[in-house]
């Protein structure tokens, strides 16, 4: 180990040495701070360094990084502790309790421990020069029997000062002076001193890093993590405590990569130049949270959890040296893309994300809705927990590194491995319980450079079935030309439905990128302001393309239908689904009715196509309408056959009388008539009917025209007289109905045109009825 630094102890280390000096940018001692995880370290500490000096055996306890105290020409002299302030303070510590307990050991004998200086603030600074020197002498002279509770004396002392109270790091030593001294008690080492100055026992590598350039700023970088140990230093203690039960070797590889390499890839995302102490802590935050989630791929990946997204524990994980070795090289590999490209610029050079409609051409695009998901997903993995897509894709370009591919083979690798993980993400079914088995079959597609093995997989089948078709049947030109259509946001990564309907044979591929032009010509990036006149133009009497939702699958009438309710949807429509109907057909109005998106028919002209009995009439010319209040865009009838008029908007995906529902026509009335809610209302539930909350009249959709609830035989005289064929078909003591034949009306206005008339017929009706 010689290459990597001096093997060396604390004394020696002070007699080499011509000061020690905690620089001001260090964090404060920590471990005397009375926290259960930080007096367990100690302990632990404290028990190796004296099981070490009582067997006379040697123990190492890692690396202490620095840099000179003093530069002059060539020569450099001092110590600037980088790392291992924690430890060298400890032992200072150490020392000094044993000059104090073993008798006979002179001033001067100890003259080396003030060599041992703190800056972190004044008073540490004069407590140690204190420490070593007056208060030392004065307990020595007042117990010369022996030395009772240090802690006390300490403090008793009259050159200790009421404002060192005040100072974190002189309170955590006088903690640590008192931890030592019940270690010491326990162990009962004679010439305690003199066995720490004189034996090899406690150990540790000294590492100049005066060649790296060693600056203020990379002492802040490394040290300036807070006032008190971190999550994630408690975390790295533990970590290679584990390492170094398993090798020695890898722990100190590990140690030095964790505090330099490794670090400045944290440091540069937490980004220094913000400055401040939160920088600090979300380096800190963020290294714990890559551990973390490089832990979790790693228990997924090798099965040791198959369905619940938790945190993997270091036992779990550090189990031999290739586990060891296998976290070790997805760090190395992102610590190397940062070196060589730049996290950022590494990612950009794959991937991209897009507010456009149209996909480019050269780049994989992924459809994270989020903003703030819209980032490198190493940098998410120093944010957050990562989702399923985003482990897939962090392991995918791990591998990529790792295995060394060109550019054009990792591209082709992460644009399957991005349609298959979308496609699976667009079913709901990119959960943790099916990630091994994509982890395993990303691994499976860059071994082979892109292609898809044949057999199961956990990706949807359908999925796999595309790739393979496109990997293994087309030519590369066209394999490489329809990145940009897959990079569609409508299509998302999958154009199998294009493909079948188009392609006659695997070498004639002129229909389908004829079609996928047409299509993109239709749904550009102005689309999304067209979108109401795109979604009524696929509505025609010849095709019912509204699709069975598909929670109603076991359905026997099969009532239920969704429709495209947000731009968001028209993917449904698109994408090659056995759970849809009518796709094929989509594409052929697609084809011949769309010539260009500026000739697509507004609402008001779209709506003269159809019959004013017909459903598709008010579902085009009241469009808008039909969007307002339904959540998942499902509809529904109790009669399609013979009832279609009687179309129901569903606010949920279940046609329920319990459930918030409107009838089509009933809910169109409604919002015609919403400015004045004093006089119209319609109930949430069960389709129930528009009602005229002044006079008590109901009005409700059916296929054969308007039922009317109304108690006034004059008003409804009134309507029978304004030409308006008018009929009782129930009659109780509680209400009476009366239906209005809308076949029978002698007009060119529409049902709810006509519902309005009445309305108002019914309204004048009663105010000369009032005034009579």
């Amino acid at each position: 180990m010689s290459n990597i630094g001096k093997l060396i102890t604390f004394s020696r280390l002070l007699k080499e040495e011509s000061v020690i000096m905690i620089p001001k940018v260090q964090r404060d001692y920590a471990y005397g701070r009375q926290e259960s995880k930080v007096e367990e370290i100690l302990d632990g500490m404290l028990s190796t360094m004296l099981t070490a000096v009582q067997d006379n055996k040697a123990e190492i306890f890692d690396f202490v990084y620095g840099g000179s105290y003093v530069k002059k020409n060539n020569e450099s002299s001092g110590l600037i502790p980088l790392d291992g302030q924690q430890r060298l303070t400890t032992l200072f510590l150490l020392h000094f309790y044993a000059s104090v307990i073993q008798q006979n050991v002179t001033s001067d004998e100890v003259e080396c421990l003030k060599k041992f200086r703190y800056e972190t603030r004044q008073s540490a600074t004069d407590f140690c020069e204190a420490l070593v020197g007056n208060i030392r002498n004065d307990i020595i002279k007042e117990n010369s029997k022996g030395i009772e509770n240090i802690k006390s004396q300490v403090q008793d002392n009259p050159k200790y000062l009421p404002s060192y109270n005040s100072d974190p790091t002189i309170v955590s030593m006088l903690n640590v002076l008192d931890k030592i001294e019940t270690k010491c008690k326990e162990y009962e080492i004679e010439n305690l001193w003199t066995k720490l100055i004189n034996q090899d026992n406690i150990q540790f590598y000294s590492l100049s890093l005066d060649k790296f350039g060693l600056t203020d700023d990379l002492y802040i970088k490394m040290n300036s993590r807070g006032k008190k140990l971190t999550e994630f230093e408690i975390f790295k203690s533990d970590l290679e405590k584990a390492i170094k039960n398993i090798s020695s070797d890898l722990k100190d590889q590990m140690s030095i990569k964790i505090d330099n390499s490794w670090m400045d890839l944290l440091w540069d995302y937490a980004n220094m130049s913000e400055g401040g102490s939160d920088i600090v802590k979300k380096a800190d935050d963020g290294y714990m949270c890559l551990f973390k989630n490089i832990f979790r791929i790693e228990m997924f990946r090798r099965g040791l959890e198959t369905k619940t997204n938790r945190p993997a524990s270091i036992d779990e994980i550090i189990t031999d040296e290739d586990s060891i070795q296998q976290v070790m090289s997805i760090f190395d590999k992102l610590s190397e893309i940062q070196k060589d490209e730049g996290i950022q610029n590494y990612w950009n050079s794959y991937f991209y994300f897009s507010d456009n409609v149209i996909g480019k051409d050269d780049k994989i695009r992924l459809f994270w809705s989020q903003k703030q998901n819209q980032k490198p997903v190493f940098f998410l993995a120093m944010d957050r927990d990562l989702s399923v897509p985003e482990i897939v894709y962090f392991y995918s370009i791990y591998l990529i590194r790792s295995r060394k591919k060109e550019k054009n083979i990792a591209l082709k690798c992460l644009r399957v491995i991005r349609n298959l993980v979308t496609a699976n993400v667009r079913v709901n079914s990119a959960r943790y319980d099916m990630l091994a088995g994509f982890l395993s079959d990303a691994e499976n597609i860059i071994n082979n450079d892109g292609r898809l093995s044949e057999g199961e997989h956990t990706f949807i089948s359908t999925s796999c079935e595309e790739e393979r078709y496109k990997t293994n049947t087309l030519n590369l030109q066209d394999y490489n030309s329809l990145l940009r259509y897959e990079n569609h946001n409508i299509l998302q990564g999958s154009i199998m439905l294009f493909i079948e309907q188009y392609v006659k044979d695997t070498t004639d591929t002129n229909e389908l990128f004829k079609q996928l032009k047409h299509f993109e010509k239709i749904f550009n990036n102005d689309s999304p302001k067209n979108f109401e006149k795109i979604r009524i133009g696929f509505i025609n009497d010849y095709i019912e393309y509204m699709q069975y939702e598909p929670s109603m699958e076991n359905e026997e009438s099969m009532t239920r239908r969704y429709f495209v309710h947000k731009a968001d949807d028209l993917s449904q429509f698109f994408i090659k689904n056995e759970r849809r109907r009518n796709q094929k057909a989509i594409l052929e109005v697609l084809a011949t009715k769309f010539t260009t998106l500026e000739e697509l028919k507004e609402p008001t002209e779209k709506c003269k196509e159809f019959n004013v009995n017909s459903w598709r009439y008010y579902f085009t010319k009241y469009s808008s309408a039909n969007i307002e209040d339904t959540k998942y865009g499902c509809y529904a009838w109790d009669d399609k056959v013979k009832k279609p008029l009687e179309m129901v908007i569903l606010n949920s995906s279940y046609h329920s009388e319990y459930n918030i529902e409107w009838k089509m026509l009933n809910h169109i009335l409604e919002l015609e008539l919403r400015e004045n809610k004093v006089n119209y209302s319609l109930d949430n539930h069960a389709s129930s009917p528009f009602v005229m909350n002044k006079y008590g009249v109901t009005f409700t959709i059916t296929q054969n025209g308007w039922e009317v609830q109304c108690n006034s035989k004059e008003v409804i005289d009134a309507i029978s007289n304004s030409g308006t064929s008018i009929a009782k078909i129930k009659e109780d003591e509680n209400s009476n109905i009366y239906l209005i034949n809308l076949e029978d009306t002698q007009c060119n206005l529409d049902y709810i045109d006509l519902a309005k008339g009445i309305i108002q017929d019914i309204e004048k009706a009663y105010s000369y009825i009032q005034r009579s």
